[in-house]
């Protein structure tokens, strides 16, 4: 069974790229968050994460060109756009899900609970003779909290 870096690897390797030490410390961090993260977030989280900041050398325009990669290999998705920055998540080895998005304060709660909902789209998408490869829902709104706010 592959492991997301073999995937990665694999899939640098059929676009002529190299696994650089900085493309690496991207894929571990999106792997060790377990998190929605935005390219500035993964930023911080590896400033903050490096063992010596003096060996920190990834730069925002380095994540800015690999998150596209992983995107690419089906390492990560893109989960939203939250306050008008776009969210990421890794999907390997996690269950699909759907998002539910306060657009007032950013809030998300992901559902796994989604055979329903994954039923009626395959026969949507069944009449139209349509192969589903992946689907992401985002339901976006008002949380608890925030509606009981004036």
């Amino acid at each position: 069974m592959k492991n997301h870096k073999d995937i990665y690897e694999h899939y640098l390797s059929s676009k002529q790229l190299k696994l650089t030490s900085q493309r690496m410390a991207i894929l571990e961090a999106v792997f060790d968050l377990h998190e929605h993260f935005t390219a500035e977030s993964l930023y911080d989280f590896l400033k903050t994460s490096s063992t010596n900041n003096n060996d920190f050398d990834v730069s925002m325009t380095t994540i800015y060109r690999t998150i596209p990669m992983l995107v690419d290999c089906g390492l990560v998705k893109i989960a939203g756009n939250i306050n008008g920055k776009e969210t990421f998540e890794h999907t390997f080895g996690h269950p699909q899900h759907i998002h539910i998005l306060c657009k007032t304060c950013g809030f998300v709660i992901e559902e796994e609970d989604t055979k329903k909902i994954y039923r009626n789209i395959k026969k949507i998408t069944d009449k139209h003779d349509f192969k589903i490869d992946d689907f992401n829902l985002s339901v976006k709104g008002k949380c608890n909290e925030c509606s009981k706010k004036k």
